[in-house]
């Protein structure tokens, strides 16, 4: 609680200048940090136990408890063992809360800012809108272009699927909205059957099954911080059968199920640390543990990048800030009654 609340603080005073020349009202500042609670949350909850080890073993440690404790011939990593169990639990936790609070309160806390704060336009009222896909129905839309006030559309990808296969792929290099449905032109359509294929060329065709609008593709357009889980799964398994490139939503995807056993990992790495310090002043431990925490989101974000760009492979780029701090701290552990 101490940890989200010193979040809400900072950022507050952070875009206290926004709130102030945007007139926004105390109800939109509130419901703004309100839904970004479950995203606060997860972000501070493995710093919050790092501030927790620091000043608890720290102090025990300064105070020549943890020096008793090796002088009575008691294993340092059997009484510390609680923790750890206690942290892999904790990880699980985050990652609940994540998925079923954060981003979906995360997204709302953003057309709170963009419309109520910032008197913006909703996102979806953009006009026009680039590299765009999802899912609707059983099919899979990609353009590469579309306005909503032209009705237009271009480098149109359609996939149909039945279940986990793929039964039609329409690709057009553009298309108009008629007001009622798409028509495409210049175009090819595949219809893949169990033992071959069809392919059909078109000029231009008529599409009266593709009836959502260009306003609904922008609507639906969504960051992929916003997207739970369970739906990045379902769209990286259709973009891989469907031949797209899916390496963004796949390191997202990872990512979700490796930062919140960060909460493992800082307990892993602060227990040695923390049990070696001598220093009596809380800020000096207070100092030292946001530093391995912001060392630690620094590295996860900037390999996460590198993930979603296709630098680094996406398994790699999940797990590997973890792995760079686990495996010195899984050897200073094994140490720690020496």
């Amino acid at each position: 609680m101490g940890s989200v609340f010193i979040f809400v603080v900072v950022n507050f005073f952070e875009r206290l200048d926004q709130f102030v020349s945007n007139k926004a009202s105390f109800l939109s500042v509130v419901r703004f940090y309100f839904f970004q609670l479950g995203y606060i949350f997860n972000l501070m909850f493995p710093v919050s136990h790092l501030l927790a080890l620091f000043l608890s073993l720290g102090e025990l440690s300064a105070k020549n408890e943890i020096l008793a404790i090796r002088a009575a011939g008691i294993s340092l990593k059997r009484v510390f063992l609680p923790l750890l169990i206690f942290g892999l639990f904790a990880s699980f936790v985050d990652l609940f809360v994540a998925e079923v609070l954060g981003y979906p309160g995360y997204q709302k806390a953003e057309r709170v800012m963009r419309v109520e704060i910032q008197k913006r336009k909703p996102i979806f009222g953009r006009i026009s809108g680039e590299d765009i896909s999802f899912f609707w129905k059983n099919r899979l839309y990609y353009f590469g272009y579309i306005n909503r006030i032209r009705n237009i559309g271009s480098r149109i990808s359609v996939i149909e699927f039945k279940g986990d296969s793929i039964t039609r792929k329409i690709d057009a290099r553009e298309g108009v909205f008629n007001g009622k449905f798409w028509i495409l032109k210049n175009g090819t359509e595949r219809i893949i059957g169990p033992e071959k294929d069809t392919l059909i060329f078109f000029k231009k065709r008529p599409f009266p099954e593709f009836d959502i609008t260009p306003f609904e593709f922008l609507k639906k357009r969504s960051r992929l911080i916003y997207t739970p889980a369970k739906e990045l799964k379902d769209v990286i398994g259709k973009k891989k059968k469907a031949g797209l490139d899916y390496t963004a939503e796949l390191a997202e995807y990872l990512s979700r199920f490796a930062f919140p056993f960060s909460c493992f990992v800082m307990l892993f790495f602060g227990i040695p640390l923390a049990t070696s310090m001598r220093s009596r002043a809380k800020a000096t431990m207070f100092g030292l543990a946001l530093a391995l925490a912001f060392i630690y989101w620094g590295m996860f974000q900037g390999i996460k990048l590198a993930g979603s760009l296709g630098k680094i492979n996406p398994y790699i780029s999940a797990w590997l800030t973890n792995i760079i701090f686990f495996v010195p701290s899984l050897y200073m552990y094994f140490k720690i009654d020496d």
